[in-house]
Parts: structure tokens; C-alpha cells; sequence
């Protein structure tokens, strides 16, 4: 991976863990991909910033963005072809899951990518907001924890 990209990639992170300027995110994100095309992190972690980013830009914004959910997808689809088991990607598939009401697909997803790195913390949000929102209110408070 070029230092460029994982500069960008490296920025965008932090941004996003902050869930600060997400626009800025995405252009972040954008050009991590465009410098490191085989970048499977840089992928999901567009994947995961398109589908966060409606709670945290207007409504102007989120329309000049087009289909969220489709980029969403489309971003996941492009780190599963170049990492399909690395716990990011696991989890934004699982995101994608979840956004088109496949919350059983979700939780597997979410599932695998523990699994696969247990240090992972962004995936664990994720999988207790799910539990939570399929009335798994105890599951969720574990999960959380």
C-alpha cells in the first residue's frame, strides 16, 4: 500500500472513530482507494462510513451523496473480492446485511469478524445495536459490554 494511501486511510480512521466531519471521511476514504485500488481496509472502511454517515450530515448532504445504502454495498462487495475473511470486511458485510433486513446474515457476519480478531472494537457497536434492534435487550447490554 502506497504511504499516501495509508496516510489518508490512517486520517479518515480517526476521523471516523470520532465520527467527526464525515464527509471528509468518505473523501478520505475515497482516495485511499483510488491510490491503493487492492486496498481491502480502505474498501470496507468506505463501506462502513457510507452506511454511518446518515446520522451525522444533513439532509442536502446525505441526497447529494446518492444511494448510501448501494455504495454501502458496492465498497463491501470490493473487500470481499480482496480480503473475504479479515474482520473488517466480515463486519462490513455484516452492516450490509443489516441495512437490507438480513439480521440473521448479520449476525453471522458480525459473529465471523469477532472471531477472526477479537480485538476488533467497531464491530461489537454494530452487533449490539442489531441485537438491540431485534428486541435481544439482554444480549445487546452483553454485547455492549
Amino acid at each position: 500500500i502506497p504511504p499516501a494511501a495509508y496516510d489518508a486511510y490512517l486520517k479518515g480512521r480517526a476521523l471516523y472513530r470520532r465520527r467527526q466531519d464525515m464527509l471528509q471521511v468518505l473523501a478520505l476514504f475515497k482516495e485511499a482507494v483510488a491510490k491503493a485500488p487492492n486496498f481491502a481496509d480502505g474498501w470496507a472502511s468506505l463501506s462502513l462510513t457510507y452506511e454511518t454517515v446518515s446520522g451525522y450530515v444533513t439532509t442536502e448532504q446525505l441526497a447529494a451523496l446518492g444511494d448510501t445504502v448501494a455504495l454501502s454495498r458496492e465498497a463491501a462487495a470490493r473487500a470481499k473480492a480482496l480480503q473475504p475473511d479479515s474482520a473488517m470486511t466480515l463486519h462490513a458485510l455484516g452492516d450490509v446485511a443489516r441495512l437490507e433486513y438480513r439480521y440473521a446474515d448479520a449476525e453471522a457476519l458480525y459473529l465471523r469478524s469477532m472471531r477472526v480478531d477479537p480485538t476488533y472494537p467497531d464491530v461489537r457497536e454494530d452487533y449490539s445495536e442489531l441485537l438491540d434492534a431485534v428486541g435481544r435487550d439482554q444480549d445487546a447490554l452483553k454485547a455492549a459490554e
